[in-house]
């Protein structure tokens, strides 16, 4: 069995996130590049079968949770972000993708999908946070300050300190 994040630190990734009203994000791309939205798109078919990633093995499946993201949630890890929590210290490398639905219930009705990427490029906070809706709608975009708020408490700003 893998050894992942201790579980000690496991709530401070579940309640994060801030307010999902703020989307005040800039466009990352400027006048130079793919707008916020052209690269949420992009994440959406990226994390196609993300439910089929790894996940804590004493935190699998459907958790409550009182953060913002719905009162229960299920995390998922791509393979770079899951060999950070595994072999890693420090940053986690670019790339890396951590996946979060979120549900008003107990798992049967998905009200969310948010999604933390890890990108240097970014300024400031080095990561991409998007929010969709079940169906891929983008809800909000970018390098959010409400998502960066609440990751701040973390090393590498994704409130979860696994070193």
């Amino acid at each position: 069995m893998r050894s992942l994040v201790p579980l000690a630190f496991l709530p401070l990734l579940l309640v994060a996130c801030g307010d999902k009203d703020d989307d005040t994000g800039g466009d990352v791309g400027g006048d130079n590049g793919p707008s916020d939205e052209e690269i949420a798109a992009g994440i959406w078919t990226d994390i196609d079968g993300y439910d089929s990633w790894g996940q804590y093995p004493d935190f699998e499946g459907v958790q409550a949770s009182e953060g913002p993201h719905g009162s229960y949630v299920q995390v998922w890890f791509d393979t770079a972000a899951e060999d950070h929590f595994t072999n890693g210290s420090g940053d986690m490398p670019d790339g890396a993708t951590i996946v979060k639905e979120g549900y008003s219930d107990e798992g049967e009705t998905i009200t969310s999908v948010t999604v933390m990427r890890k990108d240097s490029s970014l300024p400031d906070s080095g990561w991409f946070w998007v929010n969709f809706s079940a169906d891929g709608t983008v809800n909000l975009a970018g390098d959010q300050s409400g998502c960066y708020d609440c990751h701040a408490n973390g090393q590498d700003y994704n409130f979860v300190a696994a070193w």
